[in-house]
Order: C-alpha cells, then structure tokens, then sequence
C-alpha cells in the first residue's frame, strides 16, 4: 500500500462542510489540505449548475449514493430511499432558541449570537432594494456580511403567491416578512441560493472551492472511496495520522500532519468511525472489527425529515412550472419556494397531540434533550410542521401523466422535530457496503399524530379557505381518499418520504449522554480527529439546514485554526 502523499489536513467529504474547511484553511499559505471525495467534479454540469435541471441528478447511480432504509413499521413495511442529491436551494435559518439550545446541553461556544456571526460571514444578501419591495422581504443589513453564498430571490412570481400567504393567514398562520430574523413562525417566500447573474447554484463548491482552487496548498482527489481512518495506538491515546481510501481499485493512505477531518455527511461518517474502530463494542466484535475507542453513541441518535407531497390542478389563469411549458428560461434556471412554518396550535386537535405528548414514553432521547425538545412542542411559536410548495406536476397513482393543457401545484408537508430516533450502523467489514440505516419512522404515536394533522392543515389550506378557491380546480392526490382518517391514513403511509435533512449520528454532545465529540469537535477518545457536518447536530432543528451548516463549517475552521 504506497503512501500518496502528506499533508498538514485531511478532510474526508468534499460537500457542504468540507469545502468550507478547506478554503479556510488553506487562506494560510503555510498549511496544506488534502480533500478526499468519493465522487466527481460535476460542478459545471448544467445537471449541477442549472437549479431547474438538479432533478436529473435524483437517483443517478454516478451521483446518488443509493441508500435505502431497512424496513419501516409506518410505510406499509417499505424501504425508503435517503436523499443524498441537489436540493432546493433555501437558505433559511432556525430560530434563535434552537441555536441557544446547543449551548443548553452543554456546548459552551455555540450559541444563536456565535452561530449568527458565521451567518454572517458566510452570506451576502444580493436583493436589489425593488426585490426585497417585491418579495415583502424585510432584511436587516445586519443579518448579513460580504460572504461567498448570495441569498436571491426567485425571478419568478408565482401567480398565486399572494392568496397563498391569505390562505395561511385564514388558517392563523401569519406572514413573516423577516424570517431569517431568529423567528421562523409564518409564511414568506425562501432566499434561494442562486448566483444573481447567471441563475446558476450556488453550493460550497461555486463559492468556496472554485475561486481558490488554484491554491497551491490545496489538493482535492475525487473517486477516493475511504475506507478508515489510520489510528496509532502505541502510546496511549489513539491518535488519528491518516485515512485509507481506494480510487479504481488501487489501495492509498494519505497521512495527516495535523489533524483528520471527518466531514463525510450523517450516514458516511459514523461508517467510516465504525470501520476504523471507533464505535459499539458488540457491533465491531460481529464483524470482526478491533475495538479502539468504545463510543456508544457513533451511529444512534439518527434523525430525518419526513414528508408527504399532495397534488392539485390549477385553475386557468394561474402558471406553474410545467416543464418547459411557459417560459423555458425561468423553468430552468430557477425553483421557486414559497413556505409556511406551523407551531402545534395552529394544527387541528393540538390539545390532544400535547396530552398524548405528556403519556408517551421517549426513553432514547438524552434528558437535556428531551427537556427542551418538549418545551418546543407545546411552544406557541416555535415550528412543528412545514409546508413547501413546488410548482410542477406530481407524478402519482392518482395521476401518473399530467395534462400539457393543464398546470398543476405539488404541496410537500414535512415534519420538523420528530421525537423519533434511529441509527446508522455498519454490517459489514467492507467499506463499499451500505450500511444498516433505521428511521425508526414514526416509532411514535406523537410523531404520527402531528404528521397527520399536518397533511389535514395543507388540505384546508388548499381546498377550504376563502383565498384558495379561485385557485385550486381540483386536488388530485389523495382527493377523495383524504375525506376520512383511514384514506389519509393510508395514503401518508404508501406515500411516506424519509431521509432528507439527516443528522445526528456523531452528536457533539457530553459523552455520557451519548455525544460522540465535544464544542471543539473533537471525538471523544481520540486525539486529532473531529467532525465538521450536519451529524454533529443534538437536534433536529426547524428548517433547511445548508446556512446552518456554512455556518458551522466557518466556526470549525476557526476553532481548527486555534489549535495550530
């Protein structure tokens, strides 16, 4: 096995958080960084580039690692598929109390002003004065700095944006016209990342790696599939020097000077722990693994967002996103997303929900975290229940081709602090292998519940406000079958969606409680490793998380570059 090279940093995970660490880093011209990144440079592909065409990347074996779950109890015994692809784009924020919450539980340092300070520096608002009057968005300037992500509006209205808010509003949901503010409650339209000028995506690799990927301290290698980390274990503590990984076959090790960066995403990080013996005792010893560093908590705390998308037909007069069908050019170069947050209070049967919430039994929760989790349910304020509305054709039983004659309005309902708690863990010693991934979906009757009633909330919107009716021609799916609790019941569980937004599984957390790195990152028992990705997240929070995360890989660096 011949050595590639050596650096001072390697990050493993070229995504969200690695590329951030990255150029940070490397802003040091003494400091090397090596990326290792198990897929291609895709990034000037228009798949890649152009928002409206990020649906041929679902699913491609080339770009989709293809993760299934195990079977679930609530989806009829499915599997369900764990999105890993481009998403739509929003760059909103969680409140100031979910951010508050990971210093609750102990994380001295992370706090909504610290975190708000890499919103900050990560983010640029690139709204001319006319679009923030256009888009009813109020901003603060202070909520913003000179960072490489842009938050832009959509240049599409969508024709019924307006009575949608109305709609909402009839159901007591409010407008909000600063929602990125540290309070999410209400409806608005979502910053999205796209570049003002070229209507192409924004991610971590437009604007952090491709203006300094010329650096001469910085060095990415794609198709590097890792296969662990190389731990030295003769004197002590375990001290992370390297990572293992193959491209085409060959196997290389890449060592690390400095530290190793685990930055491989909530279902590839506790893997790729456990291959290198960190991790449960009984699940390494099944597999023939050597225990270095027993940590129970590698792989638990798993969480996931759920939805469920349902579909209607417009009536003339009002556009949607059909494809190609208007105007190609706004078709392909934008997604629009208008969004609702709901707090318990304004879902239908919430005393219920809360009553049922109070008898239930959420023994895989750690205290601190339960503590706070159910103050946010019966929080007046604080979001349960999202709703996002995509303006194209939903293809379903129901319907499976859309009229070309006819435009049409998809409505996903997602559930946004789920009580629930799955895992990720290896069943294999083989690194190519995918492994086990348990939602535990809806192991809870308060998680079911409130989805329920969440599906009942979009159906009122749509089909039952004053503001709607000269909207909505018809629903389509489930239409009728949503007229009683058995129908909806049984088509949320066949339509079930899980796996997006995946956090959790390397909690920073203390370690009694199940954490697998502390405030600094580091994993615990090991010297030299840390984690920077969506997995060191306690909680779930209550919105899309990319900001969160840009944020949280500019902290990282810092807190890497303390250290040096």
């Amino acid at each position: 096995m011949a050595t590639t090279s050596v650096f001072d940093y390697v990050i493993v995970g070229g995504g969200s958080a690695g590329l951030v660490v990255a150029a940070r880093l490397t802003e040091l011209q003494d400091i090397s960084v090596c990326v290792l990144e198990a897929g291609g440079d895709i990034t000037h592909t228009p798949e890649a580039s152009v928002p409206g065409y990020g649906k041929a990347l679902w699913f491609n074996k080339e770009t989709d690692w293809g993760f299934l779950s195990v079977p679930q109890k609530h989806s009829e015994g499915a599997v369900l598929p764990m999105f890993r692809f481009t998403g739509l784009m929003q760059l909103n924020r969680a409140t100031a109390r979910e951010y508050d919450a990971l210093e609750r539980i102990g994380n001295i340092g992370w706090n909504s002003a610290e975190i708000h300070k890499y919103m900050v520096k990560s983010q640029t608002l690139a709204y001319t004065p006319e679009e923030l009057a256009e888009n009813h968005f109020e901003a603060d300037k202070k909520d913003f700095g000179s960072g490489p992500i842009l938050d832009t509006p959509s240049p599409y209205k969508l024709t019924y944006r307006d009575e949608w808010y109305k709609a909402l509003e009839e159901c007591g949901v409010p407008y909000n016209a600063n929602a990125i503010g540290g309070e999410t409650m209400g409806s608005w339209m979502s910053p999205i990342a796209v570049h003002p000028k070229t209507r192409t995506r924004i991610s971590s690799a437009s604007a952090y790696y491709e203006p300094n990927k010329h650096r001469k301290n910085l060095t990415i290698i794609t198709g590097a599939h890792v296969t662990r980390i190389q731990l030295n274990t003769t004197s002590g503590k375990p001290v992370a020097e390297g990572v293992y990984y193959e491209t085409n076959g060959k196997k290389h090790v890449v060592s690390a000077r400095k530290e190793v960066i685990l930055s491989a995403g909530s279902i590839q990080t506790p893997q790729i722990l456990e291959l290198s013996g960190i991790g449960q005792k009984k699940i390494l010893d099944e597999y023939g693994i050597p225990i270095v560093v027993e940590l129970p908590g590698v792989g638990e705390n798993y969480q996931v967002g759920f939805f469920v998308a349902m579909s209607y037909e417009l009536k003339p007069g009002h556009e949607s996103h059909h494809p190609l069908a208007t105007s190609p050019e706004e078709t392909i170069s934008t997604i629009t997303n208008i969004c609702a947050f709901v707090p318990l209070p304004k879902l239908e049967d919430h005393q219920a929900l809360l009553d049922l919430a109070r008898k239930s039994n959420f023994s895989k929760i750690p205290p601190s975290v339960l503590n706070i989790q159910q103050e946010w349910f019966k929080d007046e304020t604080m979001p349960q229940i999202e709703l996002v509305t995509i303006p194209h054709f939903l293809p379903t039983a129901y319907q499976p081709e859309p009229d070309p004659e006819k435009r049409y309005l998809c409505v996903c309902g997602l559930l946004l602090h789920p009580f629930a708690r799955g895992s990720i863990h290896i069943n294999s010693s083989d690194a190519f292998k995918h492994p086990d991934i348990d939602l535990s979906a809806f192991d809870n009757e308060v998680d079911w519940q409130t989805f329920v009633q969440g599906a009942k909330l979009t159906r009122k919107v749509h089909l039952k406000t004053r503001a709607f009716n000269d909207v909505v021609a018809k629903e389509i799916a489930p239409g009728s079958d949503g007229d009683t609790q058995e129908g909806l019941e049984k088509y949320l569980k066949v339509q079930l969606v899980g796996g997006y937004h995946p956090v959790g599984t390397a909690a920073m957390m203390k370690k009694e409680e199940g954490g697998v790195v502390d405030n600094k990152l580091k994993v615990y028992g090991v010297d030299r490793l840390r984690v920077v990705d969506a997995s060191i997240l306690p909680f779930q929070l209550g919105t899309d998380p990319q900001t969160t995360i840009y944020a949280f890989a500019e902290k990282a660096a810092d807190l890497i570059k303390e250290d040096i």
